[in-house]
């Protein structure tokens, strides 16, 4: 295989997110800064346009707006998920979190709805929705010699977490922690309570039930490695 290999969403996907957010910028933009000129405006505004009218406000409305937009939607990009393969690693960044596996120590990837990197004895190193051409990542995996399957061998061993359930109480403890920050969408710190968790020996995933989020849990048969 290559040196290296990126996979992330769709080209098309990508283009049409900042393409779209630059648009709707340059269509605030001009909106606002029409209105306020409109107004009557702040003395800026009034020193800017008070010859030139509406039109001008709007134009120069819409190149700030549209600026705003593209710096936005660039932004956005590079919080969304991202795997890079490299002749000695796997590396996955989304949302401000990040994780670097060496390939050695990838039993499986499970390349479905979630992307998941599990060692031996089911023991999870990544897991993260798996928002992008999943085809070609798994072509690339495969590639670089990774065994790839679209089913997780362990699907079937999670429960829902209830807060009243069986588990010690430092585990219901962090899984209390982190379906909180999930309900926030704090990316980073649910990534990093994981991590906490596959200490304590608990893997966990996130499944969406209709508009709700739901967090699993499984008992794992051995330690992170």
């Amino acid at each position: 295989m290559a040196s290296m290999v990126i996979i992330r969403s769709r080209w098309c996907a990508r283009a049409g997110a900042v393409a779209g957010m630059t648009l709707l910028g340059a269509a605030l933009g001009a909106a606002v800064l029409a209105l306020v000129h409109v107004a009557g405006g702040t003395w800026v505004i009034e020193l800017w346009f008070a010859d030139a009218g509406v039109a001008w406000a709007a134009a120069l409305g819409a190149v700030a707006g549209s600026l705003f937009g593209a710096a936005a939607g660039a932004a956005w990009l590079g919080e969304c998920l991202q795997v890079r393969i490299t002749p000695r690693t796997v590396e996955v960044r989304w949302e401000g979190a990040d994780a670097v596996v060496p390939r050695s120590l990838i039993d499986v990837a499970v390349v479905g709805e979630d992307l998941v990197l599990l060692a031996a004895g089911g023991v999870e190193l990544v897991r993260v929705r798996a928002a992008l051409d999943a085809r070609r990542l798994r072509g690339a995996l495969a590639e670089a010699g990774v065994r790839v399957t679209t089913t997780d061998p362990h699907a079937t061993e999670f429960a829902t977490w209830v807060e009243s359930g069986p588990l010690p109480d430092v585990v219901q403890r962090y899984l209390a922690a982190r379906a909180a920050v999930v309900d926030r969408r704090a990316t980073r710190d649910a990534e990093f309570l994981r991590r906490e968790l596959l200490d304590l020996g608990i893997a966990v995933r996130d499944v969406r039930r209709g508009r709700m989020t739901v967090q699993e849990w499984r008992a794992l048969a051995v330690r992170v490695p």
